[in-house]
C-alpha cells in the first residue's frame, strides 16, 4: 500500500517547505519532511494541517529513471504543440535568416519545447519574494540632494572641465553627430553647447524620459482615426471645438465662445496650435530642448484614465514620479489641466504610497 504526501498552502506554513513524497502508511505513521526557510526556530502546534495523504495505485508508480521521464514528458509536450503561437512567430522569422531548413526545424522544436519560458504578455510578469537581496553599505547613509544651479563663480571652472571632456571624446552631445560636434567646437557656438550641457546636468531627468515613446507609439498603432474621432465626438467640449475648427479657418470671435465651458475657452486661446487632421484634433508642441515639433493627441474624457494608467501604472514603466510622467505625456498627449490631473493621479497611486517612506522629521541640534 502506497500513498502520496502533498503540502497544503497555508499562512501557518509560509516559512516552512513540506516535501512531496511517496510513503508507506501501513505501519500506522506517515513521515513528513519539512525544511525551515527562516533563520528562527519554528514551533508546530498539534493538529496543524501541513499536508494531505492520499492512497495511490501501486501500478501507476514506475521505476523509470527521472531523467528519462523528464525527457519523455518534454518530448510529449513538444508534440502536443502543433504550431507556434503568434508571439513566437516573429522571433522564429528574425532568428532563421541565416539558417537552412534543417536548422529552422530544430529552432522551431526548441521554441515549442521551451514555450513556457516566454512571456505571453506583460500581465504574466511578476515579482519573486523567495529571495531578498541586500546591499551592505556599512555605516554610510543614503544621500539624496535636489539638483541646484551652479553659482556664477564656479561656472567658468565647470565650463573648462566640460570642454576638456568634449575634446578628449569622453562624451559628446546626444543630439549632434561627431562631425557636427567638431564644427561646433571650432565655432562661436561652443558656449551655447556648454550652457546646454550644464543645464542638462542640473535639471531633472524629465527631458531624458521624453525620448521613451514606445508605449504611446504602441497605443497609436492600436487606435484608428475612426475610433479617435468617435471618442472625441463623445466629449462635449472637444465636439464643440471640432465644429469650430471645421467651420472656421480663422479664430472665432469671443462672443462665439463666451457662454461655453472654460476648457473650450482655453482651447480657443490656443487656436493656432490646434489642428484638424483626418477629423482628429491635435495640438502642436515644440520641445524646447531638442527643438522637435510633435503633434499631441487631444485626449477625450473617456480615455484619460486609461492613458494615465499606461503612462504611470504599467508594469513596464516602473511607476515614474510626477515630472517624468508629465514628460512622457507631453510627447503624444494633451488635455486641459493635464499636469494637475497627472500630479493627483501619481500622488494617489497605491503602489507608490505603499513603498514611499514617511518624511523624516528634522530634530534640532
Amino acid at each position: 500500500m502506497n500513498a502520496i504526501v502533498e503540502p497544503i498552502p497555508s499562512k501557518h506554513t509560509d516559512t516552512l517547505l513540506v516535501a512531496k513524497a511517496l510513503v508507506d502508511p501501513s505501519c500506522g505513521q506517515v513521515p513528513i519532511r519539512m525544511v525551515n526557510l527562516s533563520k528562527y526556530e519554528q514551533i508546530m502546534q498539534p493538529f496543524t494541517h501541513v499536508a494531505t495523504c492520499e492512497l495511490i495505485d501501486t501500478g501507476s508508480v514506475s521505476n523509470e529513471p527521472r531523467s528519462e521521464k523528464l525527457r519523455r514528458l518534454s518530448s510529449s509536450s513538444c508534440d502536443e504543440v502543433n504550431e507556434l503561437p503568434s508571439l513566437l512567430q516573429d522571433l522564429k522569422l528574425r532568428s532563421s535568416e541565416l539558417l537552412n531548413e534543417g536548422q529552422i526545424d530544430q529552432l522551431e522544436s526548441l521554441l515549442k519545447r521551451h514555450i513556457q519560458t516566454f512571456s505571453k504578455n506583460k500581465d504574466d510578469l511578476g515579482r519573486a519574494t523567495a529571495i531578498k537581496h541586500k546591499i551592505d553599505t556599512g555605516n554610510a547613509k543614503p544621500v539624496k540632494q535636489p539638483p541646484r544651479r551652479l553659482p556664477l563663480t564656479k561656472r567658468d571652472e565647470v565650463d573648462k572641465e566640460i570642454q576638456r571632456l568634449l575634446d578628449d571624446n569622453v562624451f559628446h552631445c546626444s543630439h549632434c553627430s561627431k562631425q557636427d560636434q567638431k564644427e561646433i567646437d571650432n565655432s562661436d557656438e561652443t558656449f551655447e553647447t556648454v550652457d546646454f550641457l550644464r543645464m542638462a546636468k542640473v535639471q531633472d531627468s524629465q527631458e531624458a524620459s521624453c525620448s521613451n515613446k514606445t508605449d504611446s507609439a504602441m497605443w497609436y498603432e492600436h487606435k484608428t482615426n475612426e475610433e479617435m474621432f468617435e471618442a472625441q465626438k463623445s466629449d462635449n467640449v472637444l465636439f464643440n471645438l471640432f465644429r469650430l475648427k471645421s467651420d472656421n479657418n480663422n479664430r472665432p470671435e469671443w462672443a462665439d465662445v463666451a457662454l461655453h465651458d472654460v476648457k473650450l475657452k482655453k482651447y480657443w486661446s490656443q487656436w493656432d496650435r490646434i489642428v484638424l487632421i483626418n477629423n482628429v484634433l491635435y495640438r502642436k508642441w515644440i520641445n524646447t530642448t531638442t527643438e522637435e515639433s510633435n503633434l499631441q493627441f487631444i485626449v477625450p474624457e473617456i480615455w484619460k484614465e486609461n492613458i494615465m494608467k499606461m503612462l504611470h501604472d504599467d508594469i513596464q514603466v516602473g511607476h515614474f514620479g510626477i515630472h517624468k510622467t508629465v514628460a512622457r505625456a507631453q510627447n503624444r498627449f494633451y488635455w486641459v489641466n493635464h499636469k494637475d490631473e497627472i500630479t493627483k493621479w501619481v500622488q494617489n497611486c497605491i503602489v507608490c504610497n505603499s513603498r514611499k517612506q514617511p518624511p523624516e522629521k528634522l530634530k534640532a541640534k
